[in-house]
């Protein structure tokens, strides 16, 4: 549904579901690998499936990946391709194993001599895995009162074994068949119950002459549903927009604005050195109400950093340039980076915290 034309309107879904944050990672790692040809970077789940919290194809300090290099190939440290963390989580999100080399995010050079790393943290997520062979269906299903959350699907071929019975070895011998899909979440995610074909009529045939199949994990949460049954759009008035236009750039989160624009909010947090993405659906646009880069604890984008660059709770930098680069868009992607906001406090390792909804245009 897209939204009315209605000049300070805000517009969202009181029908949408809120997923309950019921379902606990197992285990959070952190793999680094340099960028020398034939290197794998290879991320695992010993239990349940990946899920990719932050991805970097570039170089955020001297250290990572210096040994024998010279001084200059390690000088820019505020490298990072754009897209990275998107590749990562279409290709490895919902499986337990996920093997990848540079040569799928080096779609150009983002820092030209100097040498460069992936650096991906990921954490496992307890799922159920289903796997339906070509012509067949998925079933996915929760019990009553519960939801379904997909983490990843992929419609392929991975091994000679899965859904091979009767097949001639020339229609299971490709086994680096993959075409990672984001239709199952679109089709399932929040229904207590889903059948999708596995067949190249829905998902297209990523290797034509192989018998493929459809691999998908989810997991069952109890929704928390928010009442009324239709999309409504509430006139804001014109002091309230005066007062959230005011509130950009404070450093705030959803939890200091109140009424609708609290119930519409996204709270968005990108580690220095990553892209934030913000978005909009169903032809709503952009509207930043607070965005901030610095640090406020010492938690959030912690792991792997030494305690000198994470102890500076009072680093506040005001991040304007984020309504000014997303506000009325529908999508807007923006670096969390010194070069983009400057430096607030040299030394600690910063997050960009942007507060933002969607409006109808």
């Amino acid at each position: 549904m897209t939204c009315p034309r209605l000049s300070n309107t805000l517009c969202f879904s009181r029908a949408q579901h809120f997923l309950a944050p019921t379902v606990t990672a197992l285990s959070t790692e952190r793999v680094i690998t340099c960028d020398d040809l034939g290197n794998v970077h290879r991320l695992s789940c010993e239990a349940g499936v990946i899920s990719v919290q932050a991805a970097l194809y570039g170089r955020a300090d001297k250290e990572t990946c210096s040994e024998g290099r010279p001084a200059e190939q390690l000088t820019n440290t505020h490298c990072s391709q754009h897209g990275t963390l998107d590749v990562f989580k279409k290709r490895c999100d919902g499986k337990r194993v996920c093997e990848l080399n540079t040569d799928v995010v080096r779609t150009s050079d983002p820092c030209f001599g100097i040498y460069k790393y992936l650096d991906t943290t990921f954490a496992c997520f307890p799922a159920i895995r289903s796997v339906a062979c070509e012509h067949s269906f998925a079933n996915l299903q929760c019990d009553e009162g519960q939801v379904i959350f997909v983490h990843g699907a992929d419609y392929g071929r991975h091994d000679p074994t899965t859904c091979s019975y009767g097949r001639p070895a020339s229609q299971i011998q490709n086994v680096q068949c993959s075409s990672p899909t984001h239709k199952v979440a679109q089709s399932c995610d929040g229904k207590s119950s889903c059948a999708v074909k596995a067949s190249n009529s829905v998902f297209g045939d990523p290797c034509v002459g192989t018998y493929k199949y459809l691999e998908v994990a989810y997991t069952c949460r109890y929704p928390e549903t928010r009442s009324s049954s239709t999309m409504l759009c509430s006139r804001l008035s014109t002091t309230l927009l005066l007062a959230v236009s005011l509130l950009v750039g404070s450093g705030f989160t959803c939890d200091d604005l109140q009424g609708i624009q609290r119930l519409s909010c996204v709270h968005s947090v990108t580690c220095e050195n990553f892209s934030a993405n913000l978005k909009c659906d169903g032809g709503q646009v952009i509207s930043v109400h607070g965005a901030n880069y610095g640090r406020h604890d010492q938690t959030t984008c912690a792991a792997g950093r030494p305690p000198s660059q994470i102890q500076n709770v009072k680093c506040s930098g005001a991040a304007t340039k984020v309504a000014e680069s997303c506000d009325g868009k529908t999508s807007c992607t923006v670096s969390a980076s010194n070069s983009v906001f400057g430096d607030p406090c040299v030394g600690t390792y910063k997050y960009l915290e942007v507060a933002y909804s969607c409006q109808c245009e």
